[in-house]
Formats: structure tokens, C-alpha cells, sequence
């Protein structure tokens, strides 16, 4: 499986829309910090055809050490 990185994504969108390396990666470091912040507050974020996103609240689970 490949991993893609957000100098990744910067590449291709500069290729494809010609903006600055440097205007992408400050729109995308905003996006995500508003991505974590909704998710923070417990907000759900929506975006259309990618996918609902939301913060679950789950039991706690007993540890394993499979090392020990």
C-alpha cells in the first residue's frame, strides 16, 4: 500500500492548478487545522462524496503486552 504525504498532494495540485508551493501548503495546513479543531469541539464534519467524520466515544479496553 502507498503511502501519499502532503508534499505529495501539494505537487499534483501545483501541477494541476499552477499556484504557489508555498499558498498550497499554508491553504492545506489551515484546512486541516480547522479539520481538528470541528472534530476537537465534537463536530461532525461532512464532506460531500469523501465521507462523515466524527470523534466515537468508546469503553476502555484492558491492555496487552504480547511481548511479556
Amino acid at each position: 500500500m502507498k503511502t501519499i504525504t502532503k508534499k505529495d498532494i501539494i505537487n499534483k495540485l501545483h501541477k494541476k492548478i499552477g499556484l504557489p508551493k508555498k499558498t498550497l501548503h499554508f491553504v492545506i495546513d489551515e484546512f486541516l487545522e480547522e479539520f481538528r479543531k470541528a472534530l476537537e469541539l465534537r463536530y461532525k464534519v461532512k464532506m460531500i462524496r469523501f465521507g462523515i467524520f466524527f470523534v466515537r466515544q468508546t469503553n476502555e479496553r484492558p491492555g496487552k503486552n504480547f511481548h511479556t
